[in-house]
């Protein structure tokens, strides 16, 4: 959902938008999910190889992650047990 929100706030900018990212171990697949190709990589450290990864996002493909989010409610797992107020924690269900 931090990534749909980032990529829906470039609505705000000049669209088309190409997005740069590099990656942590392992992220490459999530990354990948979303259109990200491989673009370079460089040595950061003699033990860590950053690879960086971008996207070209099209008006409507902006348009698409501002309007998932706009489905979504934010629910914590406990909210029910323990409503806590004024508490937005982790989870999600389909308004």
């Amino acid at each position: 959902m931090l990534l749909l929100s980032r990529m829906a706030l470039l609505r705000q900018n000049a669209t088309p938008a190409q997005v740069h990212i590099t990656t942590v171990g392992g992220s490459e697949t999530f990354y990948g999910r979303f259109g990200f190709a491989y673009q370079d990589s460089q040595q950061a450290t003699p033990d860590y190889l950053q690879k960086s990864y971008a996207v070209n996002l099209s008006t409507a493909d902006i348009d698409k992650c501002a309007f998932v989010l706009g489905h979504y409610t934010w629910i914590h797992p406990d909210f029910y047990t323990t409503r806590l107020p004024g508490y937005h924690g982790t989870g999600y269900s389909s308004a």
